[in-house]
């Protein structure tokens, strides 16, 4: 079997966990911050993440990401060491880095790229958000049910309940 045969395969296995997603949301965060002069600012950041995205991110680790983040979820949180904590940092920044774009007027585009990214990591909303996502349980809670497809939240539920059966899909 060629590289490209297994590289397909281990594609096709991934987004075995993501087929038949219907519905994948768009969120809406207003977030608020004080500029470099100290002056306070609101700004509304959009995020979604479109199939290709969600392949991208059930890739980005050995196991799937989804299977990853729900064996770390799995552990309570007072077992976690501090390098795990800053693992679960990492996790929220890869989902906050593929889903942030930014949405058409006419809500019929949301544009990603590497320069629209940039320019978010290099505003003052970007650490304001990360931060508040690790800071606020329930925000965490909403940003993640607004980015994921509710058909994979209501899979993890089925799946783990334990792990996921607070969560609203």
């Amino acid at each position: 079997m060629g590289p490209y045969c297994q590289a397909d395969q281990v594609a096709r296995s991934h987004y075995s966990q993501l087929d038949g997603l219907k519905g994948i949301p768009m969120i809406k965060m207003n977030v608020s911050a004080e500029t470099f002069d100290g002056d306070a600012v609101t700004e509304t950041l959009w995020f979604h993440m479109n199939k290709v995205d969600l392949i991208d991110l059930q890739q980005s680790q050995p196991d799937g990401f989804v299977d990853t983040l729900q064996a770390f979820m799995s552990r309570k949180p007072e077992d976690w060491t501090t390098k795990d904590k800053f693992k679960l940092f990492d996790y929220f920044r890869t989902i906050v880095d593929k889903a942030y774009g930014e949405r058409s007027s006419d809500g019929k585009r949301f544009s990603k790229s590497p320069e629209i990214l940039a320019r978010f990591k290099d505003s003052i909303f970007y650490d304001e958000f990360v931060l508040s996502l690790l800071e606020d349980e329930k925000k965490s809670i909403k940003f993640f049910n607004g980015v994921m497809p509710k058909a994979l939240l209501e899979q993890a539920k089925k799946d783990r309940p334990d792990v996921f059966g607070t969560i609203e899909a």
